[in-house]
């Protein structure tokens, strides 16, 4: 009868054993899948986090134009630079692709031309004349076209704020324009009629509180826009940034651009896909790819 109950007993307790292990295994396999189910939650959102490793940047050409590196658009099979000259005026430079000079304009009324874009519909340039620490704010229409470049109608923003950076969403034929320190004010235009004759209606504004570093370029790309800025260390640019906002104000990310350089400027290729900004010291003409911040 001992012997009996002994055996009873040793296999009782590799039951209880075997149980033990199928529950451990079953909890370990449970611990498996949640532990997979989350790794296929994070890996999508880790690929889509904009860091620097999302774009590369290379430069296009170098610029040797006298004057300050400011605005730059692409239009026309060319990329265009405005250079802030001094007193109040500016001139505006057509490069070639590769960097060769096709055009100068005269120096124009262009103040600081902060940004340029390029119109598609009457293949004019756009340009803002604020200056920093200035009362006015005017969005300059330049004709490349004419034997002498001139602006051929002016337009006066400062009711919407001291206007920093323009922009023209192609697609829709609007203007964007940025004014304003913190809050950010965005405010979108339609555009009717063409060069002396082009006439702007207020369609809507958004704004963004968190200041964003040193306003520097704007671009519309489909159904976002792009803001470029600088960050100042150590009493110099220390990096610079692309920021990204759907067309209704909803921030979206920033790609970081790791160049100590100040940034002037964002243009857009919409054909090819590609997105160019300025750089100082020395200056020239650099090239962000992709050119949208990639999908969250």
């Amino acid at each position: 009868m001992a012997s009996h109950r002994s055996h009873t007993a040793d296999r009782r307790g590799a039951v209880v054993q075997e149980s033990a292990k199928i529950g451990i295994n079953r909890r370990a396999r449970r611990a498996a899948v949640a532990l997979l189910a989350l790794c296929a939650l994070l890996v999508p959102t880790l690929a889509a986090a904009p860091t620097v490793a999302d774009t590369t940047f290379s430069q296009t050409f170098r610029v040797f134009q006298q004057g300050n590196l400011q605005g730059n658009t692409h239009g026309g099979g060319s990329l265009w630079a405005c250079f802030d000259t001094g007193e109040g005026l500016g001139r505006i430079v057509r490069y070639s692709m590769t960097g060769a000079v096709l055009k100068r304009s005269p120096e124009l009324p262009l103040g600081h031309c902060a940004e340029i874009a390029y119109r598609e519909a009457d293949n004019t340039i756009y340009a803002v004349d604020y200056v920093p620490g200035g009362t006015t704010a005017h969005v300059r229409v330049v004709d490349m076209s004419l034997s002498v470049p001139a602006v051929v109608q002016t337009f006066d923003v400062a009711q919407y704020g001291l206007g920093q950076m323009v922009a023209i969403d192609n697609v829709r034929d609007q203007m964007l324009l940025k004014t304003g320190v913190a809050p950010y004010r965005f405010v979108f235009f339609a555009l009717s009629g063409s060069k002396a004759e082009t006439t702007i209606t207020p369609l809507r504004e958004l704004t963004y509180k968190p200041r964003l570093g040193r306003p520097q370029g704007l671009e519309v790309v489909g159904d976002e826009f792009l803001f470029l800025s600088s960050y100042a260390g150590g009493g110099a640019t220390a990096y610079n940034r692309i920021h990204t906002f759907s067309l209704q104000g909803a921030y979206k990310g920033y790609r970081t651009i790791p160049i100590a350089r100040e940034s002037e400027g964002l243009a857009l290729d919409r054909s090819a896909g590609r997105l160019y900004f300025g750089l100082h010291s020395p200056k020239a003409i650099y090239e962000a790819s992709p050119a949208v911040l990639p999908a969250a």
